[in-house]
């Protein structure tokens, strides 16, 4: 299967970082090829040929949750992912992950 994560890094780029490429090494040692993109930095990035998304976000300090418009201008521009099975994880913090 292929399976693409993509991370949004905010103050703590390299938290967000490490828990991404370790979630992209336990992937792989099911047998599965993974690739893994910074949603900030990477550019025209298609995730139409992965079968699986994962998406991993820092907390944005709000209480309300609120999803980064950041990750929606990556998904809008990233080709059709409707009825992909997708994963989402928040790194931990003191604050703000509820």
């Amino acid at each position: 299967m292929r399976v693409a994560v993509v991370f949004f890094s905010g103050r703590n780029r390299e938290k967000i970082r490490d828990l991404a490429k370790g979630l992209a090494r336990g992937i792989e040692k099911q047998g599965n090829q993974v690739d893994v993109f910074e949603g900030n930095r990477d550019a025209n990035v298609k995730l139409t040929i992965y079968q699986y998304i994962i998406i991993g976000l820092e907390p944005s300090g709000s209480l309300s949750g609120k999803v980064p418009d950041s990750l929606r201008s990556f998904l809008a521009g990233s080709g059709m992912v409707s009825g992909t099975k997708s994963y989402a994880f928040v790194s931990r913090a003191a604050f703000g992950t509820s």
